[in-house]
């Protein structure tokens, strides 16, 4: 997984995915057509793909430090400016301490609402996991004993 701020320089030219050509119609057949996860939309692979530039072609690039638009390409800080890249990754940088803090705090609910979720089925899923490993222990132990039962199948110091 490559993260956000990720490009491929090639030949001079610097090769990056938006998240409108993400959103278009070719950017969701490729996400399709390759399983390609939301967390590597950005992702150098997924650079390659759009533009059909081979792997070990070019140099793959990524920044996470959004501190100054100068870590970056201009063409990638022309793009964030814009708003081009909404869809593909978060910089906290990129928002003063009072609008990450609100941002925050508006993610807060949704956290928490996904938090219970992924418990319950975490739950849920010890529940049929324990269920099936109990079977397992259940028929391994009578498997072992039904054929330890047969003499010939004994280890001679057990006959």
């Amino acid at each position: 997984m490559s993260e956000f701020g990720s490009w491929v320089k090639r030949r001079g030219k610097v090769y990056f995915v938006t998240g409108e050509q993400i959103a278009s119609e070719k950017g969701q057949e490729l996400i399709k057509l390759h399983d390609i996860s939301p967390d590597d939309y950005c992702g150098h692979g997924t650079i390659r793909k759009w533009y059909g530039i081979d792997e070990g072609d070019g140099i793959d690039k990524e920044c996470t430090d959004f501190s100054t638009p100068g870590n970056f390409p201009p063409e990638i800080v022309v793009a964030i400016k814009a708003g081009k890249m909404r869809g593909v990754g978060i910089g906290g940088e990129l928002l003063t301490l009072v609008a990450w803090a609100d941002f925050i705090n508006t993610l807060r609910p949704v956290f928490y609402e996904y938090e219970k979720v992924r418990q319950i089925a975490s739950d849920e899923c010890n529940k049929v996991t324990q269920a099936a490993f109990d079977k397992y222990k259940k028929v391994s132990q009578a498997a072992f004993w039904d054929s330890f039962a047969i003499l010939e199948n004994r280890a001679k110091a057990w006959r």
